[in-house]
């Protein structure tokens, strides 16, 4: 089977919607990508791949869950250490991380105001009922 990935800044400017498609079809046969990377240089891999992450990782959290694995994938073999730190990859995996627990804080906190005046509203409606 041949596999032909092109990654080029044509990828770059497409939909989120059609990024997540590739990036998926990239993380689904990962494997096979691993075999041909003779192919291609890893500098033009991750740096594509990066330079997709820094720009679209807000707009889309499946899309960035899908790049950061395959950087995960990428950090296995020692062929791509260089290329992953020369782009701070891990520095931007924990902005994404620091910025995704941010968010999660927020709709907790948010959800705990909810309760309390749905507890509240519950408390006033049965006063009023029984009173």
């Amino acid at each position: 089977m041949v596999l032909y990935i092109t990654v080029t800044s044509n990828v770059l400017m497409k939909t989120i919607f059609t990024k997540h498609v590739q990036y998926f079809f990239i993380f689904a046969k990962l494997n096979y990508i691993v075999k041909f990377l003779s192919f291609f240089s890893p500098e033009t891999v991750v740096g594509a791949l990066a330079r997709v992450l820094r720009e679209d990782w807000k707009k889309s959290t499946e899309l960035a869950t899908n790049i950061v694995y395959i950087f995960f994938c990428f950090s296995s073999f020692t062929q791509f250490h260089g290329v992953i730190v020369h782009f701070k990859i891990g520095a931007l995996c924990m902005n994404i991380v620091e910025h995704e627990l941010k968010k999660y804080d927020m709709w907790n906190e948010e959800l705990q105001k909810k309760k309390k005046a749905d507890i509240l509203c519950i408390k006033s409606e049965l006063a009023i009922a029984f009173g």
